[in-house]
Order: structure tokens, then C-alpha cells, then sequence
């Protein structure tokens, strides 16, 4: 269809219009959608400063009367809430006009109720109530007990609860979830005690009143004396409908009341009978419920609910139950104690392929983190091992249990080292980057006391596929966190990727720069130069020189306890294996650890030492020894090169 040029210019406005003056002209001129279109966006731009609100004000309202009510129902919602949030902000005459076109609504087509959210008229809203409360039409009623939940009146609200209507009771049993919060507990229960009880043993509503009641019963007064009375004897109803609603509502309400020190043991006798309930539905309450339970009773009772509890998550012929149940592991791990977990870990094992239990996996080692829970974590790791590892979850589970604990072997039997190494090696060349990322920097927990995974993760640092190298520099920062610099100082090999041609590599070596700089030992004057070079090299690409000059301060202030904790785990593997492990090679100096932690203190390098408690691992590529009287630090102008550099 063309339009004329009359009508595209009716259609189109002056750029050189101000918001507001483009408002005005759409709110006069605009048709319908235009004009809603504006007044939703004058609500969140226009109306909070007051002196452009009064600009707008005679042509919003005058739209509002009007044309407002030509809008579809879902779209009149819309405005609503909108409104509803800026209520506060408009004058009085005004609210009282928005409250009128909302008692309009209301009325005819039961929309509207989020204006009266934030009304300061509240005499007018009672009015309305009263209205609507003593109509004839039940309909009506039903509306004025949901205005009630948005502004309550108590006296309303008990005498709607006598309602003849079961709607209007079933309305004003929501509003009264809504609203008691909002009253002190004297006058909550002096209006509506009796009234909840009566509802509670009236049939038409009795389900959903008692749910009220569990959620309400701490506004009630002398709740002590009686709440439990009601609490058994509702789970004690045989009826199918009572069992279903009490099975649902059944750990809720325990919460509710667990202040006043129910009978547990009583309670868990019937809560335990859900679990053989020949209703699906009731299964799948006990199973949604379990967690909950046994974590409000912080474990306790576990004993008794465990092997229907297991043998439910398996065999149980209902599906539903079976997934809800599985994916409580993870929450009930957290509640029971070490001695309770040996079964549920046994039950883990045997789903570790199992999707539910994958997603959890990472949860599950963290709530295993008691020195007493390595054991499982050890039994878990072995049959994960017999996974084939090509998932991001199981990975980022690798990675956050080796950041965890760092010292695998306390973790990971020793026959297993090979079987990870082997897996983690073997998905390198995952089609997802974030998955090499994570399998990269797992590697450096393992390859920080297998020697046979360092020289595997080196010969990718001359591989043909620029992904493997980018692996390697993943390495590298990786192992920066967590090794000494002695340990470290083989890796430098990585700087040769500062000339390579891909500059994925380039900027990937470029964002760990700070990190190599950081673990240079004080004394490596060779190792600077080294450092210096690439840097030069990496300058060349502008990005790259933007991130270079970022000083991210990096300081190592606990090299000394990574040597300390490498000397512990030498001498646990000595004492082990009797042997020199075959990834520690012949590269072991005795060396003295440092006394001084921070560099500008260092001047002196560390000398030899016969005792055994002194034992550091070093690389044979790092056994620079210095004679005490030849030591000269040379390493604080050699770096404020490469802090001047680095400013280029």
C-alpha cells in the first residue's frame, strides 16, 4: 500500500523535537498504539521530575479517560502495573482519577488491582471494598476479597471468610497468605483465629485453608498449647485426599511448628509410609520433600529414612520420583554426617553417567569437604575415571577439585594418575575452547607431581595446531598458581610464542605476561632477558601493548610454603614408594628455602644444605647454584626495564 506524502508526513516528526515536546505530539496527535507506546515510557522517563511530569499531565490523562479504554485486556494489564508504579508520584486529584479508571476496571472486566499497591487515597479504596463486599453478585465479592490482599482491611477480611461463595472463601484464603505479615500478631489472631479454624473444617475449602493455616499459625496466639494437637491429627486422616495434601504440605508445616518441639520420631513413622504409598502423587511429595526434611532436622533421623529413601532412587517405578530423588543427592550430602554418606556415595557411583547426577557433581564434592569425606572423594574420582570425559560439567567438576585440594594425592589413588592424565590428554582437542581451557589448567594440578605430563604438555608448544599451543599457555598460567618458582622456571620456554604467527597465541601469552613476570626468581638475570624480548616482541601488536601496560601488581608472597609443600609431597612419595617417583627424574637439588618473601628484600640467593627437612624439588633446566660471597642482586634494575618497557 502507498501513502501519500500528506500521510507520511502526519506519520513522521521533526528530528529536531525534544523528548518531551515528541511526546506532547503523539499524545494529541498519535494514533492508540503510539500514544500507550508513550505513556509507558513517559512512566520510567518523565514522571519521577516533577516539572516535566506537569508539562505532560494535561495530555496524559485526558488520553487515559479516553482512549485507554479502546485497549485490549492483556495490554491493559500492561498499563496497569506501570501505573501502579507511579502512583506515589502523581498528586492527589490525580491518583484519585487513576483510581477511579481502576475501579472502573475492576468492576467490569476484573483487571487493574496493582494500582492500589501504592495509593495514598486509602479512603477511597475502602469504599470501593465496601461496595464490591456487599454486592449481591459473588462475583463482586470475589473481587473485593482479591483488592483486599493489595489493601487490607481485617474487618473486611473476617467477614468475607463467612461468605456463602466457595470462590470468595478460596479468594480470600489467598489474601489472607498475602497479607498477614502486615498485621501485629494480637490483632491478626483476635479478628481471624476462630474464622481460620472454622475454615479448616469446612469441606468446601478445607485443603486450601489448612495449607493457610501452616503458613499463618505464628500470628496466631498460644500457638504452643495446640498447634502440634492439629498437626498430627490432620497427617493422621486417612482419606486419599488428605494423605496427598499432608504429603505435600508436610515439610512446610514442620518448619512452621518446628519451633515448639513437635514429636519427630511420631511424625517420621508417617512420613516414612509415603515412600511405599501406592498413589504416584504421594511418592512424589515424599521425594520433593526429603532434602528439605532431613536438612531442618540437620541429618538426624537420616538412619531410619535411608533405605527407602535409596532404594526409591533407583527402583522406584515412577520416573518422576526417581529424578527428584536423584537430584537431592547434592542437598542431603550436606545435611548427613560422615558415617551416614557410605551408601549414598555407593548409590552415587552407580549413576555417575546419569545427566541429573553430572549436573550435581561439582555440588557434591563440595558439600564431601571434610578431611573424613577424601575417602569418597577418592572412590568418586576412581569411577569417574571409567567415564569417558567429554562433557563441560565433568570438567569443570575436575577443575574445581583439583583447585580444591591442589594436593592430588591425597585425592586421587596413585593407580589413577595414569588413567586421568590419559583422559585429560586425550580431550585436549575438544571442539568447545572452554572445555581445552578447564583441561589445560586440570592438567597443571596433576603435571605439578607428574613429570611424564609436563614433557606431554611441552611437546605442544611446537605443535602444528594453534589450538595445542594455546592449551600450553593455559598450562603455564595455570601452574603459576600453584608451583614455586623453582618449579616454575622450566616453563619459560613459553615466551618463544611471543613471534608466533597466530595472534590468538600472541594475546593468549600476552594476558599471562604479568603472571611469568611475577614468578622470575629475584636472581634470574637470564630469565629477565628472556621476558624482556618477548615483551618487545608482543609490543609490536597494539592490542596486546594495550593489555601489557596494565600493571596488575602481581607478587608472589608464598613461594616459600609452595616449597615447603613440595618438600611434604616428595617426602610422602618417598616414604610411599621408596623410590624416586619417575616424574621427579634426577632433578632434586638440596637447597636451603628462602627466609625473605618479598623480592626488594632477596638479595642473596639460596645456598646448599645437607639436611633432609630440606630437600626442595628444582628442575635440572633451574640448578643455578650461587656461591654465597658471589651473589649480587642484579634483578631490581633489570625489571624496572621491564616495568619501563611495558609503559612504551
Amino acid at each position: 500500500m502507498n501513502n501519500t506524502d500528506e500521510e507520511l508526513r502526519s506519520l513522521t516528526l521533526e528530528e529536531n523535537l525534544s523528548e518531551q515536546k515528541r511526546a506532547i505530539h503523539i499524545l494529541t496527535k498519535g494514533i492508540s498504539i503510539q500514544k500507550i507506546a508513550v505513556k509507558l515510557f513517559a512512566q520510567k522517563q518523565f514522571f519521577f521530575p516533577h516539572k516535566i511530569y506537569q508539562n505532560l499531565k494535561p495530555y496524559l490523562f485526558p488520553y487515559i479517560k479516553e482512549d485507554i479504554f479502546n485497549l485490549d485486556d492483556e495490554t491493559l494489564e500492561i498499563v496497569s502495573q506501570s501505573l501502579a508504579q507511579i502512583a506515589l508520584q502523581l498528586s492527589p486529584q490525580d491518583q484519585l482519577t487513576l483510581l477511579q479508571i481502576s475501579a472502573a476496571f475492576i468492576k467490569q472486566k476484573n483487571i487493574w488491582y496493582h494500582v492500589y499497591q501504592n495509593v495514598l487515597d486509602h479512603n477511597y479504596c475502602k469504599q470501593l471494598i465496601n461496595e464490591l463486599a456487599d454486592s449481591l453478585d459473588p462475583i463482586q465479592r470475589q473481587k473485593a476479597a482479591k483488592l483486599l490482599s493489595y489493601t487490607p482491611f481485617i474487618e473486611k477480611i473476617q467477614i468475607l471468610c463467612s461468605d456463602l461463595s466457595i470462590d470468595v472463601k478460596l479468594e480470600i484464603i489467598k489474601t489472607i497468605q498475602v497479607i498477614y505479615n502486615k498485621f501485629d500478631a494480637s490483632i491478626f489472631s483476635s479478628y481471624l483465629h476462630l474464622k481460620i479454624i472454622a475454615l479448616i473444617y469446612d469441606m468446601d475449602v478445607k485443603q486450601e485453608a489448612i495449607e493457610m493455616f501452616f503458613t499463618v499459625n505464628k500470628k496466631l496466639v498460644d500457638r504452643e498449647r495446640w498447634i502440634t494437637n492439629y498437626f498430627f491429627e490432620f497427617l493422621n486422616v486417612t482419606a486419599p485426599y488428605m494423605i496427598k495434601l499432608m504429603s505435600r504440605i508436610c515439610g512446610k508445616a514442620l518448619q512452621g511448628i518446628i519451633d515448639v518441639q513437635p514429636n519427630i520420631a511420631r511424625f517420621m513413622k508417617i512420613y516414612t509410609q509415603y515412600c511405599d504409598s501406592p498413589f504416584e502423587e504421594v511418592r512424589i511429595n515424599f521425594a520433593y520433600n526429603f532434602a528439605g526434611i532431613i536438612t531442618l532436622l540437620n541429618g538426624d533421623y537420616y538412619d531410619q529414612l535411608q533405605t527407602s529413601y535409596l532404594d526409591s532412587m533407583i527402583n522406584d517405578n515412577c520416573q518422576i520420583v526417581r529424578e527428584i530423588l536423584l537430584a537431592s543427592v547434592s542437598d542431603v550430602l550436606k545435611a548427613i554426617r560422615h558415617q551416614q554418606k557410605n551408601k549414598l556415595i555407593q548409590a552415587i557411583k552407580t549413576q555417575l553417567s546419569n545427566p541429573i547426577i553430572q549436573q550435581q557433581l561439582s555440588q557434591i564434592f563440595i558439600n564431601c569437604n571434610d578431611d573424613e569425606d577424601k575417602t569418597y572423594i577418592n572412590e568418586l574420582l576412581h569411577e569417574l575415571s571409567r567415564i569417558k570425559i567429554n562433557s563441560t560439567i565433568i570438567q569443570e567438576t575436575i577443575k574445581l577439585i583439583f583447585v580444591q585440594y591442589q594436593r592430588i594425592s591425597d585425592i586421587i589413588c596413585a593407580s589413577d594418575y595414569d588413567t586421568w592424565a590419559s583422559h585429560l590428554l586425550l580431550n585436549l582437542n575438544h571442539d568447545q575452547s572452554y572445555v581445552r581451557q578447564l583441561i589445560s589448567q586440570s592438567l597443571a594440578f596433576i603435571g605439578h607431581q607428574d613429570h611424564y605430563v609436563v614433557n606431554q604438555m611441552k611437546s605442544h608448544l611446537k605443535s602444528s595446531k594453534f589450538r595445542m599451543r594455546i592449551n600450553y599457555i593455559e598450562f603455564v598460567g595455570q601452574m603459576s598458581d600453584i608451583c614455586s618458582k623453582k618449579f616454575f622456571h622450566q616453563f619459560y620456554d613459553v615466551l618463544q610464542l611471543s613471534s608466533d604467527k597466530i595472534f590468538d597465541v600472541r594475546i593468549k601469552l600476552g594476558r599471562i605476561m604479568q603472571k611469568l613476570y611475577a614468578m622470575i626468581a629475584d636472581d634470574d638475570d637470564q630469565t629477565v632477558q628472556k621476558y624482556l624480548s618477548a615483551q618487545k616482541l608482543l609490543l609490536k601488536d597494539n592490542i596486546i601493548a594495550e593489555i601489557l601496560k596494565v600493571d596488575a601488581n602481581i607478587l608472589i608472597t608464598d613461594d616459600q610454603k609452595r616449597e615447603q609443600k613440595e618438600l611434604k609431597e616428595l617426602k610422602d612419595q618417598k616414604e610411599t614408594v621408596h623410590q624416586i617417583p619417575r616424574y621427579l627424574s634426577e632433578d632434586i637439588e638440596i637447597i636451603k628455602p628462602k627466609v625473605t618473601t618479598t623480592r626488594q628484600q632477596s638479595n642473596r640467593s639460596l645456598v646448599q644444605n645437607n639436611k633432609a627437612s630440606d630437600l626442595i624439588l628444582r628442575p635440572s633446566c633451574c640448578q643455578k647454584v650461587l656461591k654465597e660471597q658471589e651473589m649480587i642482586y642484579i634483578s631490581h634494575h633489570s625489571k624496572a626495564m621491564i616495568r619501563k618497557a611495558s609503559q612504551i
